[in-house]
């Protein structure tokens, strides 16, 4: 009786969450250890939740839209990396004509990012 709890549980939580846009999913499988930003890596002062970030619009934790104005939809997102000091966060844009060039719009920091 577990398994089939547990399938239903995940199927539920796996179709809740947003797919990534394939531009930045496939930027990002060039820079080992950078994702796009988890739910489970959100630092929200004053214990706020997704829930609030989603009703302020600021996720999924990134946007599609044309950047440049080529007529071609872009992506901007904020990833996060796990490294041994601790989770970096940082900005990254990836425009359509150039999808092999990742733009950093705000470099890896330790200071949270939650949203773009």
């Amino acid at each position: 009786m577990r398994t089939p709890l547990f399938l239903i549980l995940s199927a539920s939580w796996v179709i809740a969450q947003p797919k990534p846009p394939a531009l930045l999913e496939d930027a990002l499988r060039k820079l080992p250890g950078l994702r796009v930003l988890e739910a489970s890596l959100v630092n929200l002062p004053g214990g706020g939740t997704i829930d609030d970030l989603k009703l302020d619009g600021f996720w999924p934790p990134w946007v599609v839209a044309d950047l440049d104005r080529d007529g071609l939809p872009d992506v901007v997102a904020a990833v996060a990396k796990r490294t041994p000091d601790g989770v970096r966060y940082g900005v990254v844009a990836i425009h359509a004509q150039t999808p092999t060039q990742l733009h950093w719009v705000v470099r890896l920091d330790t200071k949270p990012i939650n949203g773009v």
